[in-house]
Formats: structure tokens, sequence, C-alpha cells
């Protein structure tokens, strides 16, 4: 079979490399820019079947237009889905349609396992005797049956449980099978299917590219073709471009019926700007993030967070603006590890005299751990705020609100407000540790170049780089990053610093030691 399957994809390799769609990202822009998706979305097809579902006197016409309403919701607005099945199934029970009412609990069954019911769907299902069923209904079974158990598999990682499901799915398909005609397109499909589900992926993807542009009148089944191709050359740097290329043309499809795929969306929105096509990449995120059932429908966008930085920090400019707030974070830690490894050689330098003078040793050890309290506090408060960031962005992304979001972040406002309040509290916790802080930095400086004693806590630039280098911390890079100072200013400050020291050479070496 897998020679087979090797034969059969050489054969069509032609058409993988030439006939994938050939849609330009450009035809979305009239949907993601204009209003051409709302218009698609309030099309008359909607508004006939619900039209139907209002005034058409015949049952079988109210329940195929619910049942219609309920596919067209199915993935963007799950709810939807089940309340107009549940409307056709109550319909279908109230007109005494046995028929009709199986075929729509069916439906439902193998629904209920993606919104978390899938235990229900089988208990239901089971209940079922297609033996008892006529060819026709037969063959719906099969169908429910197949999308039930493939459903069900679909959370489950590699088991038992999983294997069990999928081939509960490939019998399903298998009997399925014999109710079309050989060069059906439906035939077709299910072959290829079942060549994914057994393994034969060359095969699969070989008969789903020959297949595709047969599908055009069944879109449902063509958008899960194409989504398999896509995910085929998905991770495949040497097929990228048709990797894309299925996104766009699945995007195009879904949106010429008025539908967001979020999943697809999603996807298309990231390769878009991993090219550098920040607006339309932005406008698919946003657009598949704030769907209805981004987060807990069909797709289960669930990880938000591998998109949302797409959204904040596309640019260099907003990285190095937002890179700050972990900026902070990064440089507390290190401000606590040089505070203990300046301790801990104090303690080693001062052991002597510490054993001689326990009272003032035990002095000295209860003002180390006050110390290494303040800095732990700097830690905590720099990573509250890179918490209260992530849930302030993550409010903003859940409530839609992502152009309010936008103009905060590119107005560095929030940034700005957190990075005052770490230095106003870095400030107190520094000079709460060393209050004789200037006076031990003017004993380095000449007598006419020495600092005034500080009136309040708060440092300026100069002092905070000033008591970075007696805390250990000479990075340049790493203080203008921080401090949000070009490298420039910093070498500015250090330089200035150097001019005011009675021995320049010596002047960081002895300023790093001054605090011992």
């Amino acid at each position: 079979m897998k020679q087979l399957g090797v034969l059969v994809f050489l054969a069509v390799l032609p058409c993988l490399l030439w006939a994938y769609p050939n849609v330009k990202v450009s035809d979305l822009d009239d949907y993601l820019f204009g209003d051409k998706l709302s218009e698609a979305r309030n099309t008359n097809l909607v508004d006939s079947l619900r039209t139907v579902r209002k005034s058409d006197p015949s049952p079988l016409h109210r329940i195929e237009a619910a049942l219609a309403l309920g596919d067209y919701f199915i993935e963007h607005r799950r709810d939807s889905t089940l309340v107009y099945w549940n409307l056709a199934l109550s319909e279908a029970k109230a007109h005494g349609l046995a028929r009709e009412s199986l075929r729509i609990r069916m439906r439902m069954d193998s629904y209920l396992p993606l919104v978390s019911m899938g235990t229900e769907a089988v208990e239901d299902f089971a209940k079922i005797d297609y033996q008892e069923l006529d060819s026709a209904m037969r063959r719906y079974y099969f169908l429910a049956a197949s999308e039930l158990f493939y459903n069900l598999q679909l959370p489950y990682p590699q088991s038992s449980r999983k294997a069990e499901y999928l081939a509960r799915t490939e019998a399903a398909l298998d009997s399925l099978l014999g109710y079309y005609e050989a060069g059906d397109p439906v035939a077709r499909y299910i072959q290829a299917h079942l060549y994914e589900l057994r393994g034969d992926h060359s095969l699969a993807v070989a008969s789903f590219a020959e297949l595709l542009p047969d599908l055009d009148e069944r879109p449902d089944l063509y958008a899960r073709a194409a989504y398999i191709l896509a995910q085929y050359y998905k991770g495949r740097p040497e097929r990228r471009k048709e990797y894309v290329a299925y996104l766009v043309d699945m995007t195009h499809r879904a949106f010429q019926h008025g539908v967001v795929r979020p999943n697809v969306l999603a996807e298309l929105g990231k390769e878009l700007c991993d090219d550098g096509d920040y607006a339309r990449g932005r406008s698919c995120l946003i657009l598949a993030l704030g769907s209805y059932d981004a987060e807990d429908g069909v797709f289960k966008l669930r990880r938000t967070n591998d998109f949302a930085h797409y959204l904040v920090g596309a640019d260099e400019r907003f990285i190095r603006r937002g890179s700050i707030v972990i900026g902070l974070l990064v440089l507390a830690f290190a401000v606590v590890l040089a505070f203990l490894v300046f301790c801990r050689r104090k303690a080693r330098r001062r052991g002597d005299e510490c054993r001689r003078e326990a009272e003032l040793a035990v002095e000295k050890a209860e003002h180390m751990r006050a110390d290494a309290a303040n800095f732990l506090a700097l830690a905590f408060l720099a990573a509250d705020q890179l918490r209260d960031f992530n849930k302030y962005v993550h409010r903003k992304l859940t409530a839609g609100q992502v152009k309010d979001l936008f103009s905060d972040v590119e107005a560095s406002t929030y940034v700005r407000s957190q990075t005052e309040r770490f230095f106003e509290e870095f400030d107190k916790k520094f000079h709460s540790s060393h209050p004789d802080f200037i006076e031990r930095l003017n004993s380095l400086l000449r007598e006419d170049a020495r600092f005034e004693p500080l009136a309040t806590p708060r440092l300026s630039p100069e002092l905070r780089i000033a008591a970075l280098m007696m805390l250990g911390v000479g990075d340049s890079g790493l203080m203008a990053r921080v401090l949000g100072l070009s490298l420039n200013t910093v070498y500015t400050y250090r330089n200035r610093l150097k001019g005011r020291a009675e021995n320049r050479a010596e002047f960081e070496n002895m300023l790093v030691k001054v605090l011992g």
C-alpha cells in the first residue's frame, strides 16, 4: 500500500506543484478593511431561512430551514447552532416526524463532542439500532458515526482510547463508502480521508489535491480537504508558499459566505506578520481573536499568547518599549544576586571581627536580612508588574478592545507609569539600605565636584547609575535598557562620574568597593 501511495503521489506531483489555489492575499482587502464581510454576513440566504422559520406552513420546510441555519453558524457561533438544531428537533417531535427526529438527533450527537458533551453523545448514539434503518437512513447513520468518533478522538493524546475512536471512525467510513458510486466526489473524499486515518499521508495528500477542484459545490468538504493540505505543508519552509496559499484560499471562501474560521484566520495572520505584512496580518488576528467562539468554540484558540505579541509587538520600536518591563524583572533579580554575592564577600572579610564582637555581628546580620528583604521586595514588585501587564493585555484582548490596547501601548503610558513606580520604590529601598550613599560616593570625588546631600530619597539618573555600579551592575547596555536611556547617555553619565573622581583610572573599581 505504501508503494502504491508513493506512485500515486509522484503521479499527481505536478498538480501539487502548480494547482494549489491562486487567490491573492489582496483579494481579502475588501473583507478585512471594507464592509464586504458585513454584507456577506447579512446575506439574503440567512434572511430567507429565518423567514421560512417564521411563516412557512410546512413543518418539513421549517425544520430544514432550522437545520440549514444551524449548519451556517456551526463554525463560528456554536450556541446558535445548538439552538436551531434543538428547534428543529422539537418541531419534528411535535409533528410526529420520527424519521426527521432521528436524523436530527444523529446530527446533534456527532457534534456534541466539540462542546465537551462526548459522554452524552456516545450514550445516546448507542441506543440507535442501525439494522432497523432503511438504506437512506443507514447512510446517514454511518456519516454521523464517522463524525462522532472522529470528534471524540480530537482532544486525546496518543493512547489506546484515541486508537479505539480512530478505528471506529475508519469502520464507519468504510461502511459509508458503499453508499456512493466510485467516481463520486464524496466517495473520493471518504477514500482520501481513510488514507489519512491509516497513516498513508502521501497518498491522502495526493488524493485531496487531485480532488479539490471537484469540491467547489461542496464548500464544507472543500474546507476540510484544503485544511488537511495546509497542515501537510505547515512547518516545511520549502513548501511555505503552498501553505499560505491554502490559508488565503480557505479564508477567502469563508469570507464569501460571511463566515470567520478563527483557527485558519489566526494562522494566516501570523504568517502575514512574519512576512512583514502587518496591516493585513493584524487585521486577520484581531478578527480571529475577536470572533464569537475564538476561545471556547469549535476551534478553541485558547493559547492567545501564541498570537497576541504580533498585535502589540510587531515592530522593533514597540519591542524596545515593551522590553522595559521584562528588563525591570531581569534587573531586579540581577540586583538581588549582586547584593547577595556582595553580602557573602562582606561576611567572609569580616568573619574574625564578627566572632570577636558577637553583638555587632547580630546587628549586622539583621541589617543584611533587611537589605535582602528590601531587594527581594523589588524583585516581587517587578514580577507583580509583569503579571499586571499580562492581565492588562489579556483583559483588553478578551474584551475586544484591541485598538484601545494598541493605542495605550503605542503611547507607552502604561509602561512609563510602571517604570516610574518601580524606580520610586528602588530609590526608597536603596536609600533605606544605604543612607550614607552620598557620603561614600563623595569620598571618591574631588572636593569641588561632590554631590549635595539629598533632600528626598529620589535619585537622579546619574546617581542611579552610580548606585547600580556600586551594586556590581557594570553592563552599560543593560543599564540603558532598564533605565530607558540611550547607550550614549549611559556612557556620558559614566564619563561624567569619572571626571569628578580623584583617581579616574581606579574610580569604577573603587566604586564597587566603597560599600564594602
